[in-house]
C-alpha cells in the first residue's frame, strides 16, 4: 500500500551486478520488460561511464557500490554495509543479483535488511575451474547465496 492507503504503490525492485556492462549486454531485455510492467527499478553496480550511460538513458535510479571480483575482505565489508544501508533506506520488495560477488553481498545484505524476496540468477560456477581452498570457499559462497 502507498503512504495514503490507496494501495497504488508500485513494486520496488533492485537489480544488482558487479560490472555495469552486464546491464547493457546481458540484462537489457529483462530491464525493458521490468519497466514495461511498471515496476520501480533501481540498478546497482560499480560506478563508471557505463552505469552513467545506462542511467541517463532509462527511467531508473542508479546506485554505485564498489565491488571487486577478487576476494578483498575490507572492500567486501564496505560494499556489504553500503548495500545494507541502501536496502534499508529504499525498502525494496525484491532484490535480484546476477554475478557471483554481487550475489553473495546481496544475499547477506538483503537478509540483514529484511528484504522479503531475494533472488539470485547463477550465471556460472566460478568454483568449477578452481582448486583447493578457493574452490571450497567459492562453492560455500554459492550455498550461502542459495540459502
Amino acid at each position: 500500500m502507498d503512504q495514503n492507503g490507496s494501495g497504488d504503490r508500485r513494486l520496488r525492485l533492485c537489480r544488482i551486478v558487479t560490472v555495469p556492462s552486464t546491464f547493457a549486454c546481458l540484462l537489457c531485455k529483462q530491464i525493458d520488460h521490468i519497466l514495461a510492467a511498471g515496476i520501480d527499478l533501481t540498478l546497482v553496480s560499480n560506478s563508471g561511464p557505463e552505469l552513467d550511460e545506462i542511467c541517463g538513458s532509462l527511467p531508473v535510479r542508479c546506485f554505485a557500490v564498489r565491488m571487486v571480483r577478487k576476494t578483498a575482505p575490507m572492500l567486501d565489508l564496505r560494499a556489504l554495509l553500503m548495500l545494507m544501508r541502501h536496502f534499508r533506506r529504499e525498502r525494496f520488495d525484491i532484490v535480484h543479483s546476477s554475478t557471483p560477488k554481487a550475489g553473495l553481498l546481496t544475499a547477506l545484505a538483503g537478509r540483514a535488511a529484511h528484504i522479503p524476496v531475494r533472488i539470485h540468477t547463477f550465471t556460472g560456477q566460478v568454483w568449477a575451474e578452481l582448486h583447493g581452498i578457493m574452490r571450497w570457499i567459492t562453492r560455500e559462497s554459492d550455498k550461502v547465496i542459495g540459502r
